[in-house]
């Protein structure tokens, strides 16, 4: 059973999003904006479903002490969070269909691009952002997590491919250090730390070793660059030390 003081400190933060959600217009705007400006400028505010299976777990936690009462509350809680989540992402694509044909987006229904994994069970493209212009062409670049990639005999080792924005074509990928390491398991975009305007990525190998002690993870922040002399990107700066 997880830590109950740690699930309530987090349900606050949920309730407070909740309660933004229903009354501040001004949060909606602001998902929308990003959304159109890039995810560099998105707030992490947590998967919908972690929302949701947040108050589960604490039903489930309060059943396993035998306090049925307040786990009904909690359920209850669930359904009615769930109902929130819905109607503020039916808004969320309203006002981003309202903002996109401001800008002359309009929805053909054409396919631009079709991308799929290079191996069964690879769970390829659980994460999806924005990487940055790693090609210097002007156009954001995407980088796919497949965290389950297998590697040689190694099984889920981890795998980040870097797509062309532009032309789509695969820029390079990067690798988990060993198996079972879940490499790109989540990945955000970060700044650079030293100021320079460098592609950066969050990376999270969500059951890397550590002191050897398995299914510990790691967070590394990568700083991107392109190779001068190839078609690939490189691993570039891998900053350690944020462990």
């Amino acid at each position: 059973m997880r830590n109950p003081a740690a699930d309530e400190v987090a349900d606050g933060k949920v309730n407070i999003w909740e309660a933004t959600a229903r009354s501040n217009p001004e949060q909606l705007k602001q998902q929308v904006t990003a959304t159109f400006a890039g995810d560099r400028f998105l707030r992490y505010e947590g998967q919908d479903y972690e929302k949701v299976m947040l108050t589960t777990r604490m039903a489930m936690n309060r059943i396993s002490l035998g306090d049925l009462d307040t786990a009904r509350v909690d359920i209850k809680r669930t359904h009615e969070r769930e109902a929130v989540i819905q109607e503020f992402r039916a808004k969320q694509t309203a006002a981003a269909e309202e903002e996109a044909q401001k800008q002359g987006v309009t929805a053909t229904g054409k396919e631009l691009r079709h991308w799929s994994g290079s191996q069964p069970g690879e769970e390829y493209a659980r994460m999806v952002v924005s990487a940055g212009d790693l090609d210097g062409d002007g156009v954001e670049d995407i980088a796919i997590g497949a965290p389950w990639h297998r590697r040689d005999a190694a099984d889920r080792v981890g795998r980040i491919e870097f797509r062309s924005g532009r032309s789509g074509a695969v820029l390079g990928e990067l690798f988990g250090d060993g198996p079972d390491c879940w490499f790109g398991w989540h990945i955000r975009r970060a700044p650079d730390p030293d100021g320079r305007g460098r592609p950066a990525l969050l990376i999270s190998s969500l059951r890397h070793p550590v002191g050897g002690k398995p299914g510990v993870g790691v967070l590394d922040l990568y700083v991107l660059r392109r190779a001068k002399d190839q078609r690939t990107t490189t691993r570039g700066t891998r900053r350690s030390d944020i462990r």
